[in-house]
């Protein structure tokens, strides 16, 4: 398998907000899940109009702008289609505001370029198979990544209005506003975390799973 591994803090120096007005856009139904702790990975290859077309990480931890565009069924494993369905009843709503509901902190970047590897990650991500897989061969010179990462809960949710620069096939967004005031509380507690991460690394045989 070829697999390229970066690894950072296992979670956020300073459990406080704010962090940095970046947040990564990504599908709705997929925040739903690490909300619920049923997701500690997010899966990204770069949006259609970014100008490298492939994905960079631009910080460590982020806010999570849900999105609502693209979201199928079929796309989903079965037990996830009542989320779905509660997703896209806000699909309309989305269109003037959307609440950001929580941050995730990465605390690994795997980069991915056969389907083998990425099949032993199925329990840990809520897309079929297939799916999974078509993502990992647009354009196959360039890597899946593969980002490990511990959610935290906002305590209090906030509205921000959708404004233009926020449209569009692309990964990252700036928000026009800092969110303050605010405290955001880990999704899964440090035990939890740290066997699921480590459970990840020794799937894909990564060096540093024993840590």
């Amino acid at each position: 398998m070829s697999i390229n591994h970066r690894s950072f803090s296992e979670q956020l120096h300073c459990p406080r907000i704010p962090v940095k007005e970046i947040a990564l856009k990504e599908w709705d139904v997929v925040i739903q899940a690490m909300e619920a702790g049923q997701q500690v990975i997010l899966v990204r290859k770069g949006g259609l109009i970014e100008e490298t077309k492939d994905f960079r990480l631009e910080d460590t931890s982020f806010y999570l702008f849900p999105t609502f565009e693209h979201q199928k069924r079929e796309l989903l494993k079965s037990a996830y289609g009542p989320a779905l369905e509660h997703s896209l009843a806000q699909a309309l709503e989305s269109q003037r505001h959307v609440t950001i509901r929580s941050l995730a902190h990465v605390t690994d970047d795997i980069e991915l370029f056969d389907s083998f590897a990425l099949k032993k990650l199925s329990p840990y991500h809520i897309f079929r198979d297939e799916y999974a897989e078509q993502r990992l061969n647009w354009q196959k010179n360039k890597p899946l990544h593969i980002l490990i990462i511990r959610g935290y809960r906002l305590q209090s949710p906030v509205a921000i209005p959708v404004i233009p620069q926020y449209a569009g096939c692309k990964s990252w967004i700036r928000m026009e506003s800092m969110i303050a005031d605010n405290d955001c509380i880990p999704i899964l507690d440090d035990q939890e975390f740290h066997r699921k991460r480590l459970d990840i690394l020794r799937r894909l045989g990564v060096s540093g799973a024993e840590n």
